[in-house]
């Protein structure tokens, strides 16, 4: 009888539950449709900035935030969604600048060819690295693994020191831009070609990061994170962990290999310490944990908060009166700034230890 009733139980919660389920499928639709225009609406935005505030300082803050947003994003979806942690992240940021820098000095007059080859040479370079990567971890695996990546990093920035011939040394290779995106070409309404090349680096990120948001939000990303809460469960399924984790590893360095390709193409100016190395590894993981690990929207808010704070502190010295007292507490404080930022880091982890987006994040995002 007991039995029964639970069959008689079971069948009414069957039955009633598409009717429960459909509203709740619905909001979720309705979310990620409101985030999505959210998302193009604030791109499409920062995409007219010269329009209304033609400033290099500020053009030069919104580049660089949309950029490392893109190169966290790649390196979220490999930490966050999978679990793997790699130091060598920067390594493929370094390829896609690298690349455009050394076809840019061959082909000078030839912007399409050189953007179609950089992305080709930065697509199957970075591919077949990501690759290498994945294979190692087969046999070396977590915290080796990471200790491995910090000496992969270490090395290629050696070696691109060394290259002079290829990378310019230790000094770097600077380029000429191209003729219509230098700031001395002018375009319709006293637009410059410099802005040209502001909307076009906004709107390619922006295209990029949704493209990594559509594979968090596919079943895709969710064997992603299965295999990160539990690995040997998800295999028991018949899923193969490594297969999506090199999936992941090889479109996270391929996105910060575009992302590279983008830097150097607005600074025409690449150096191994400038874009590879532990410095720049540290600033992507400080945007990652900030943002949010496991949010890919946690990149770019985790980028925009880092990288304003870095701009306007070391600036915020010049808003006291000309008068003040350069003993006083104010003006050491802001003479100090890097002390500021470290504050700031320490108290974000400890009282946001899930990242800002950690929040409001229906399901708990890993840390």
């Amino acid at each position: 009888m007991r039995s029964k009733c639970c069959i008689d139980y079971t069948l009414k919660e069957s039955t009633a539950s598409p009717a429960l389920i459909r509203p709740q499928l619905i909001s979720l639709k309705e979310k990620f449709l409101n985030r999505k225009l959210l998302f193009f609406f604030c791109f499409f935005i920062l995409s007219l900035v010269p329009l209304f505030a033609p400033s290099y300082n500020w053009s030069h803050l919104i580049v660089k935030v949309v950029v490392f947003a893109l190169l966290a994003a790649g390196y979220d979806l490999q930490l966050g969604y999978t679990g793997v942690i790699s130091f060598a992240h920067s390594v493929f940021f370094g390829i896609g600048g690298y690349s455009f820098a050394i076809l840019s000095l061959r082909y000078p007059e030839s912007p399409g060819l050189v953007l179609a080859l950089a992305m080709l040479a930065t697509l199957v370079i970075c591919s077949l690295l990501s690759l290498c990567l994945s294979l190692t971890s087969l046999r070396i695996q977590k915290m080796y693994f990471t200790m491995f990546t910090v000496a992969l990093g270490e090395f290629v920035v050696l070696l691109a020191g060394e290259a002079d011939y290829l990378t310019g040394g230790d000094d770097g290779l600077n380029f000429p831009g191209f003729t219509f995106f230098r700031e001395d070409f002018i375009l319709i309404g006293g637009l410059t070609g410099q802005d040209l090349l502001f909307t076009m680096i906004v709107l390619i990120t922006g295209f990029l990061i949704f493209t990594l948001v559509l594979v968090t939000e596919s079943p895709l990303g969710q064997v992603l994170v299965a295999i990160r809460q539990n690995e040997k469960r998800t295999e028991a399924f018949g899923i193969s962990s490594f297969y999506f984790r090199s999936f992941a590893s090889l479109l996270g360095s391929v996105m910060a290999g575009m992302a590279g390709i983008l830097w150097a193409c607005w600074l025409g100016y690449v150096s191994p310490h400038s874009i590879m190395g532990i410095p720049l590894m540290m600033t992507i993981l400080l945007i990652v944990i900030i943002g949010g690990s496991g949010t890919i929207y946690g990149s770019v808010i985790g980028s925009a908060l880092l990288l304003s704070v870095e701009f306007l502190l070391p600036k915020a010295k010049e808003w006291l009166p000309l008068e003040a007292d350069t003993t006083s507490w104010t003006y050491l404080i802001f003479d100090r700034w890097l002390l500021v930022l470290g504050l700031i880091y320490i108290l974000i982890v400890f009282f946001f230890p899930k990242g800002i987006l950690g929040l409001w994040a229906r399901e708990p995002v890993s840390e």
